[in-house]
């Protein structure tokens, strides 16, 4: 004699997997807050989103301050695209506290991507760095009346800040302490930026000079160095710790 038992378990198993494939799996924006902790005092909070965004409903991203023990809401904030064009790149511009605790929290479904997909509910906080983690520095320029603008660079020869002449002093604010040197150029046109000059309307590139010497700054300390752009001669001005060709 044969008997035969059959099972309805795989059966059953199989109707709950239809059952769950039957539900749609939602997918969402995600959001990343790509500020440093903390948040510098002269920069945009900045917000990567994972797809370029449709709408945003800007009364649903909300920015609050500690004050005490209690979280007071910013007025006015705006999600707006980044300024150097990266579809996946939003700003939001606010005068930071130094040294202040903030909170930023946008709704669910406050952001739609181009694929008709929202986010969820987002909450971070984070903090500004304190007006004693910064150092200062200003130029006091001389030797023309032309419009200059200074550049401040690092170790690599590289610029990292730049600011206008204006009333004879170039001013740069909220600078994390270390080794900086400067340049500066005669700004012919007023557009603020360096023109290497062009061939075709055979016109020269701007005229640029050296800052003679080293600057070491330091955590919570404003320094202030005058600066005359014919001191020295063109060709010893710039300092040999950044020279691309030593002699």
């Amino acid at each position: 004699t044969l008997k035969l038992n059959f099972k309805e378990k795989k059966q059953k198993k199989k109707k709950e997997d239809e059952k769950a494939d039957s539900v749609p799996q939602l997918n969402f924006i995600n959001l990343t807050l790509q500020a440093a902790n903390p948040q510098e005092v002269n920069r945009p909070l900045r917000i990567l989103t994972s797809q370029p965004l449709a709408s945003i409903d800007n009364d649903g991203i909300n920015l609050s301050i500690k004050i005490d023990t209690v979280w007071e809401k910013i007025p006015n904030i705006r999600l707006i695209p980044d300024s150097t064009g990266k579809v996946l790149n939003f700003t939001i511009n606010n005068k930071w506290e130094p040294g202040g605790k903030y909170k930023l929290e946008i709704d669910s479904a406050a952001i739609v991507g181009i694929y008709d997909e929202w986010n969820k509910p987002f909450k971070q906080e984070f903090s500004v760095r304190a007006n004693e983690d910064y150092t200062n520095l200003f130029f006091s320029v001389s030797g023309t009346d032309q419009p200059l603008v200074v550049e401040l660079l690092n170790n690599s020869d590289k610029v990292v800040a730049t600011a206008p002449v204006i009333d004879g002093t170039a001013s740069f604010r909220y600078m994390l302490p270390g080794t900086f040197y400067a340049r500066a150029f005669i700004d012919s046109n007023n557009n603020g930026i360096y023109d290497t000059g062009n061939i075709a309307q055979k016109l020269q590139p701007e005229e640029i000079y050296y800052y003679p010497k080293k600057i070491n700054a330091r955590k919570n300390w404003d320094i202030e160095q005058s600066w005359n752009i014919y001191e020295q001669p063109l060709d010893l001005q710039k300092p040999l710790d950044i020279k691309k060709n030593k002699p």
